[in-house]
């Protein structure tokens, strides 16, 4: 994502045409690959009952989307409990303690 927002950024500045097509290359490709990527991520989730339901608790809470909810499990792992959850979503900033 970082290198998505860089390419952009570097857009807005004064720059020849050739630049300009290789750096609206450059983003389309980027885009592409996080798709691909977000597809595959979500496949494996899916494909995993351990995940669905960490997935669907971490949901349930407000501001948690799939997104959300996966990069959490990739940083916490294991999540078993809903009071386990909710410690988790106030540590991220979603919730209040």
């Amino acid at each position: 994502m970082n290198a998505l927002l860089a390419e952009r950024n570097r857009l807005e500045k004064r720059l020849c045409q050739s630049v300009i097509g290789s750096l609206q290359r450059q983003i389309q490709l980027l885009q592409n690959e996080i798709a691909q990527l977000d597809a595959a991520i979500k496949a494996h989730a899916l494909q995993h009952t351990s995940l669905q339901k960490s997935v669907r608790l971490l949901g349930s809470i407000d501001g948690a989307g799939l997104r959300v909810a996966l990069t959490i499990l990739a940083e916490v792992h294991q999540i078993s409990a809903s009071e386990r959850a909710r410690v988790v979503a106030a540590f991220v900033g979603l919730t209040r303690q």
